[in-house]
């Protein structure tokens, strides 16, 4: 944990843009996370599922696409549909959601903490991953 907190630091440094971002806590939140998860990969390279099998669950909802401005475009219009996409959610279903896709919690966590059964919790995960899948391809981003 020390070691991601000073590569993000670090990576914070060289990747702080001219201005000073909106939200420096996101800004620091996507760096943490994105090395977080890179070491999370290089410990644990033959093993399958747990905290990446979360992002796996996404992959057939968010398409993945990186470089060129058209690429950046598209990233933009996918962050602000998914933000438009929590917010219309109750905040029992969007803190699920987010719990398990941004914090990689277990669902059996997730049902614990808010009293639900963990079936409930998978149901829930399931119909918002069919509703997120449905706004995307409704924009033209799938």
């Amino acid at each position: 944990a020390e070691e991601c907190v000073n590569d993000t630091y670090v990576d914070a440094w060289g990747a702080m843009p001219e201005a000073r971002p909106l939200y420096l806590g996101a800004f620091l939140s996507k760096i943490t996370r994105r090395i977080s998860i890179d070491r999370f990969r290089s410990i644990h390279r033959e093993k399958r599922g747990g905290v990446l099998g979360v992002v796996e669950e996404l992959t057939e909802c968010i398409p993945d696409g990186e470089g060129s401005p058209a690429e950046e475009y598209e990233r933009g219009r996918l962050r602000d549909t998914l933000n438009e996409f929590l917010r219309t959610l109750p905040e029992e279903r969007r803190a699920i959601f987010v719990r398990r896709y941004f914090y990689a919690q277990e669902t059996r966590v997730i049902a614990k903490e808010i009293g639900v059964s963990e079936a409930n919790v998978k149901i829930i995960l399931f119909r918002l991953r069919e509703q997120l899948k449905s706004r995307l391809e409704a924009c033209d981003l799938l």
